[in-house]
């Protein structure tokens, strides 16, 4: 893979990278009246508006368009000024909005997530390896490093005694993996991905060493997954156009399972949305945990992950936990 496509992924990242406190205090009435727009997040996950808008039921009917949003500004502008009723967030993000005072609702979940550790070698046994270890990560403050300070408590590890260094993208943090300038990388998908594949192109042997969403589980003492994104609706938009919206998470959900027995063709529709080479987003696929699961079937597990975080940083839920009514439609 090309430098330029690589550092084409950068645009992935914003998913990871949208920090605590920097959610909007008032936002304007949404006006639209119809669904004419769904927007994705720049990750993996954005490959299932792609399929559900070419082969779900609702297209037949219904056709609109998907597009993706590029940066965090572009989401919370739009949100706040009602032309993006319909679109992917982070999860914690919805119970930001719902905090700040924006009438929405998490409709579901779309990834089960998306966090790897690569390192150079050799797989890791378990968080408590990454003692002593040098580590390199985007995002100070944010979903990746909150993930992995929320594990440490909770396995009893110092999280002082980790080298953790920081930096501002994950494009940044592959190139300094990759240079072997530090032992391992806490990435992202795809940027895990193209980690690997730029490692193969260099002579470099790079392998996913901890998989966090299994950690997560271990440690934690539940489910193997992390309830990291999914679809923020406006609820007074999706009070207008219930059937439309209804059949929209239905053919997400149909979506994931397509995906998931059909990665190469997939990752085919993928690019149409996402600028990766088909290559690393198929091989990425597999790897991005991707669902369509209703939030109001999960609502303790996302609670759960929201408590999680609001102990470590309230602003990063807007200030106080969320009740269940966020997704409820």
């Amino acid at each position: 893979m090309k430098r330029r496509e690589l550092l084409k992924t950068a645009a992935y990242t914003t998913l990871s990278g949208i920090a605590a406190g920097q959610m909007p205090f008032a936002f304007a009435d949404n006006k639209a009246s119809t669904l004419s727009t769904v927007w994705g997040a720049p990750v993996a996950p954005a490959v299932l508006l792609g399929v559900a808008a070419r082969q779900g039921q609702l297209y037949k009917t219904h056709p609109y368009k998907v597009k993706v949003w590029k940066t965090p500004d572009q989401l919370r502008a739009a949100v706040a000024n009602g032309t993006m009723p319909v679109t992917m967030v982070p999860s914690y993000v919805a119970a930001n909005f719902s905090n700040r005072g924006k009438d929405v609702v998490l409709a579901n979940i779309m990834t089960f997530g998306l966090l790897q550790m690569v390192a150079h070698d050799n797989k890791l046994d378990s968080i408590e390896d990454l003692v002593g270890k040098s580590i390199v990560m985007p995002f100070k403050n944010d979903m990746p490093d909150l993930v992995l300070q929320i594990l440490c408590k909770n396995a009893g590890v110092d999280f002082a005694a980790l080298k953790v260094q920081y930096v501002t993208t994950p494009p940044e943090a592959m190139a300094l993996f990759l240079k072997q300038r530090v032992e391992l990388a806490f990435l992202p998908e795809p940027m895990t991905t193209g980690a690997i594949f730029k490692g193969k192109m260099t002579g470099q042997k790079v392998v996913r060493a901890l998989d966090f969403q299994k950690e997560w589980g271990r440690v934690m003492k539940t489910k193997p997954r992390i309830p990291q994104a999914g679809m923020q609706i406006d609820r007074n938009f999706y009070q207008a156009n219930k059937p439309v919206i209804n059949q929209l998470l239905d053919d997400i959900s149909a979506a994931a399972v397509w995906i998931d027995n059909n990665p190469q063709s997939a990752a085919e529709i993928g690019t149409n949305y996402l600028p990766l080479p088909k290559p690393i987003l198929a091989a990425a696929l597999p790897n991005a945990y991707l669902t369509g699961t209703r939030t109001a079937d999960i609502a303790d597990e996302i609670l759960f992950f929201f408590e999680q975080m609001y102990q470590l940083n309230p602003k990063i839920v807007g200030g106080k936990m969320p009740s269940k009514a966020l997704f409820n439609l």
